[in-house]
């Protein structure tokens, strides 16, 4: 009964928006796949950082791969959502064209400011390394 009255998300998917393209189904299910593997990472190094190393500042100051899952997947996955609406304001929209230009234009420039900020959070190695002008700059984008 909880399966009928819940559905699976491919399930909800499929019954609320049939006539979408195979591109934009695609496109959706790997895009909800990349938030279940940012979850899993996330996960993973929270476990190792408060579970296994409990009482280590050096476990929690490491943050092996939260430069990932944390900027670089967290941005790619908020670009792909944001173009994705941008599209279906540009085709739901009778008027100007301006503003699904410019939500793509800004989602692209936060990508940008996303990767920028996994690079430095990767190069730093440490979290109290993180902190500085680039870091805050790139973060700002």
């Amino acid at each position: 009964m909880t399966e009928r009255l819940c559905g699976t998300f491919s399930d909800l998917f499929s019954i609320e928006f049939p006539y979408d393209s195979r591109g934009l189904k695609a496109l959706v299910y790997t895009t909800y796949l990349a938030q279940v593997a940012q979850t899993f990472l996330i996960t993973e190094s929270d476990f190792r950082a408060f579970g296994l190393g409990y009482g280590q500042v050096d476990a929690v100051e490491n943050e092996e791969t939260m430069w990932f899952s944390g900027f670089v997947l967290s941005s790619l996955i908020a670009c792909v959502i944001q173009l994705f609406y941008a599209n279906r304001i540009r085709t739901a929209g009778q008027g100007s064209q301006i503003l699904p230009y410019c939500i793509a234009i800004l989602a692209l420039t936060q990508l940008g400011g996303g990767i920028a900020t996994g690079v430095i959070a990767h190069q730093a190695h440490l979290l109290t390394n993180l902190f500085g002008k680039k870091f805050y700059t790139a973060t700002g984008i």
